[in-house]
């Protein structure tokens, strides 16, 4: 791999003449042997000059010492040797990409990159906010590309030229048109195992080391090995991201939350409980405007599962979660489910099968699921799951609960005594000792927190399975 480019870019420092003088005084040579594929590269020290010559080419380089040189040249030759071996054995290990990224920066030496193919960070250089451009700015807060970006990478002409080139592992290096970035860019599509198409993007900023013929050579040999870790892995469709994380969660597969947490927090949306947004979809063009429009204005993270545009963000973004929901289904005239606030990973494809199961049930544009259709789901699972464990909860539990601690309120103990009372006032007040105003007074506090009276069989069925769960 130790090719002419490299040792001119190792040799930089020296001063590289082009043409080549006839010196006379040969006091000695070395040749390195197999370490390029243009066979060998040999030194030749000539008066005070050092010529290095390949099969196809030779830089000659004034006021040098071979024997500096040739260290040198050892020195890079055997970090390349041991890079290359590492990723070799990485990747049949099993790593995961971050490993690739890691291993090759001390080699690369600029800021590393890549993407799945719905734009979310899968790897990168541990590179903070100011040291590198605005684009990195943007995709650290954002956990992704600027929309903008995305569009002109995803519409430039070489984009579709590479699109379908998984047999071609040769990376194309360009700047996509009508984007003034203040480093050039190294982009390479990765192509899929079982599918002509691509699985996510590797771009590398040239921003810290300076772009070359034999920074671009080296790049082009890490885009390889990243190839090789796609159709090894065999990571066909999505890459080892968040994404494929989630979407194993909903297959009801069992992810470490440690793992998926420091992916979240990597995307910036790592927060104590979320919301889950669910828009059926037909139209693939119209889902990719739609994803932009939300994760432009709130953090969180999109897939695209079943048919169904899946939205997840902290909790605190609700309200804007709501309005964007409202605004997108108005453009395009389309049905959303929103779920209750859920804080464990393994409860997401029980919320997200709450959503379907509501939005199958009602012609409503914004549909929340009723505590119908959180009791007929529960029936339904094969074997008995705790309601709590899934949070299927009575929206009701979460916000009283809130409440009670913030405001050293009793209302959701004043609650439950009473639904196990069958709401009699009488019987609620003698379990309680307080009197019936007292209680009144509670339950229209209670009734306007929630905008739930409980008359309803299944909302109260819901709340006392919670209710009953929580005493095991």
């Amino acid at each position: 791999m130790l090719t002419m480019n490299i040792i001119e870019d190792i040799l930089s420092d020296y001063d590289i003449e082009s043409s080549i003088s006839n010196g006379e005084s040969v006091i000695s040579a070395i040749r390195f042997s197999e370490t390029s594929e243009h066979g060998f590269i040999q030194l030749v020290q000539s008066g005070d000059d050092v010529l290095c010559k390949s099969e196809n080419g030779r830089i000659l380089i004034h006021h040098a010492d071979i024997s500096v040189i040739a260290d040198k040249l050892n020195e890079v030759l055997k970090q390349l040797n041991n890079w290359q071996a590492s990723l070799h054995s990485l990747i049949f290990s099993g790593c995961s990409l971050q490993d690739l990224v890691d291993t090759s920066y001390p080699i690369i030496r600029n800021p590393i990159i890549i993407f799945d193919e719905l734009d979310n960070i899968v790897a990168k250089t541990n590179h903070p906010k100011g040291s590198v451009d605005r684009i990195w700015d943007y995709v650290l807060s954002n956990g992704k590309l600027p929309y903008q970006k995305i569009m002109d990478i995803h519409y430039s002409d070489i984009y579709k030229e590479k699109k379908w080139s998984v047999e071609d592992p040769v990376p194309e290096v360009f700047l996509p048109p009508n984007v003034n970035l203040e480093y050039p860019s190294f982009c390479y599509r990765i192509p899929s195992k079982s599918k002509r198409t691509f699985v996510g993007d590797l771009v590398i900023i040239m921003s810290e080391r300076k772009y070359s013929a034999a920074l671009v050579q080296i790049c082009t040999y890490f885009s390889q090995a990243i190839r090789k870790w796609s159709l090894y892995n065999d990571n066909s469709s999505i890459l080892s991201s968040a994404h494929s994380l989630l979407t194993k969660l909903l297959d009801g597969e069992h992810v470490p939350v440690e793992e998926i947490n420091t992916l979240l927090s990597m995307e910036n949306i790592l927060s104590d409980s979320y919301r889950l947004g669910c828009i059926p979809l037909g139209d693939w063009s119209t889902a990719y405007r739609m994803v932009n429009d939300a994760e432009n204005k709130i953090r969180s993270h999109s897939l695209f599962y079943n048919g169904y545009l899946l939205l997840i963000c902290p909790s605190e973004y609700s309200s804007d979660l709501i309005d964007i929901f409202r605004g997108l289904t108005k453009l395009y005239n389309l049905q959303f489910a929103i779920s209750d606030s859920f804080s464990r990973w393994s409860s997401l494809k029980a919320q997200f099968e709450l959503l379907k199961n509501a939005l199958n049930s009602s012609d409503a544009k914004m549909i929340y699921p009723s505590s119908k259709t959180k009791v007929d789901y529960l029936f339904s699972l094969q074997s008995p799951q705790s309601a709590n464990q899934l949070e299927v909860m009575h929206p009701a539990i979460s916000l009283l609960k809130q409440y009670d601690r913030q405001y050293k309120t009793d209302y959701l103990n004043t609650l439950e005594i009473w639904l196990k009372n069958e709401r009699s006032a009488a019987a609620t007040c003698r379990a309680m000792f307080i009197h019936r105003n007292t209680l009144l007074h509670r339950l229209d506090r209670i009734q306007e927190l929630t905008g739930d009276s409980f008359d309803d069989y299944y909302s109260r069925f819901l709340i006392m399975i919670n209710f009953e769960e929580k005493q095991e």
